[in-house]
């Protein structure tokens, strides 16, 4: 499995990884299409994205709505009212995939290799909810 994949940094500055070396690219900053990231196997997830923040939430508490899912159930926003303001200003995504709508679900549909839901705030601040 090769994805597509684009570094957003400046390569020079950057150390390539064993994981990397794999991939023919670097790890950092890196830039996923969402049928990519669903496509990546456990081992490169991690290594990708293995260093941000996670959250554990059980399985049986799928599906969820957006605001609770960032509010109450993982403190990834620090109340439903900022989560409100993000996903109307485009400032949420789910697996790379943009979330515009306050009502929107997060189903077992969205969880990646079976255990992993990635959350994104804003362009850089990336959360793994570990799917238990």
């Amino acid at each position: 499995l090769n994805p597509k994949i684009k570094a957003v940094n400046n390569m020079n500055s950057m150390e390539p990884t064993e994981h990397s070396k794999e991939l023919g690219t670097y790890s950092g900053k890196i830039e996923f299409a969402s049928e990519d990231l669903k496509k990546l196997d456990e081992r490169t997830f991690l290594a990708v994205f293995g260093d941000v923040p996670s959250f554990d939430l059980p399985k049986s508490e799928l599906p969820v709505n957006i605001m609770d899912l960032l509010a109450v159930k993982t403190n990834i926003l620090p109340s439903k009212g900022e989560a409100r303001k993000m996903v109307q200003g485009n400032g949420i995504a789910i697996n790379k995939d943009k979330v515009t709508d306050i009502a929107a679900e997060v189903t077992e549909a969205d969880i990646v290799n079976g255990h992993y839901i990635l959350a994104q705030k804003g362009k850089k601040n990336y959360f793994i909810i570990n799917i238990k």
